[in-house]
């Protein structure tokens, strides 16, 4: 499975879509990493991912907060359950090891979570957030 940033991903809020282009880079490094079955270095790169992610998302609901976004809370829940698969999914490759099953089935989960998640969530949140901005324009 590729994964890869693609316009049809921007949310046109820059600091949420420059952050989500990392995101991606970030999670592609992981599966590299991943895919050469180095276990050590692996859960090197799941912490790599977690603090961006932990970042990234702290940025998007500090947005959400200065614009009064309705869906705060069902959007930052939705947050920290991504969080904790991520944490779920180091404690498994800490008693496991990486096989090739688990690295094919995390290349599902985190993509198809992290391209749903942004199509759907984010760009309502965009919207949200582009009337706020427009409120202020002069």
């Amino acid at each position: 499975m590729d994964i890869q940033w693609s316009s049809d991903l921007e949310t046109g809020i820059g600091i949420v879509d420059d952050q989500h282009r990392e995101l991606f880079e970030r999670i592609i490094q992981f599966f590299r990493v991943a895919d050469q079955n180095d276990t050590t270095l692996t859960l090197q790169t799941v912490d790599y991912l977690a603090e961006y992610v932990i970042e990234h998302f702290s940025a998007e609901e500090g947005i959400m907060i200065k614009d009064s976004y309705p869906g705060f809370s069902s959007h930052r829940d939705e947050h920290s359950k991504f969080i904790k698969n991520v944490y779920r999914i180091k404690r498994k490759i800490a008693a496991d090891g990486v096989t090739p099953e688990l690295v094919a089935t995390l290349k599902t989960d985190l993509v198809d979570w992290l391209v749903n998640h942004i199509k759907i969530r984010d760009k309502h949140l965009a919207t949200i957030h582009q009337k706020e901005v427009s409120r202020y324009k002069w």
